[in-house]
């Protein structure tokens, strides 16, 4: 009996050595998994940052570029609807010519 409880206790201590091993490389591997979506998602956040700052520098660019309006699209303040939700630009659009048969 007491050759079955020192083969016992040995056998526990070896899984427990074995559990320990396994427990630290799980570790390891959820910081590397942790270190690689945080790298994911600020290369994807940097670069969401860019297009969004270049799509901000066009409007600019758009906005206060030195080019005029063209007369018939000049704006009045008249046809310019503001609402809590919206503001828009009412216009009439243009009739378009009938394609040819």
């Amino acid at each position: 009996l007491r050759i079955e409880e020192t083969l016992l206790k040995r056998r526990t201590a070896q899984i427990l050595v074995r559990f320990r091993a396994l427990l630290g490389a799980l570790r390891d591997a959820q910081k590397r998994t942790l270190r690689d979506l945080d790298s994911m998602l600020a290369s994807r956040f940097r670069s969401e940052t860019e297009a969004n700052l270049g799509v901000v520098k066009t409007l600019r660019e758009a906005i206060e570029g030195p080019f005029r309006l063209p007369a018939p699209l000049s704006l009045s303040l008249a046809h310019y609807i503001q609402d809590l939700d919206f503001s828009m630009y009412n216009f009439d659009p243009p009739v378009l010519p009938a394609p040819p048969a």
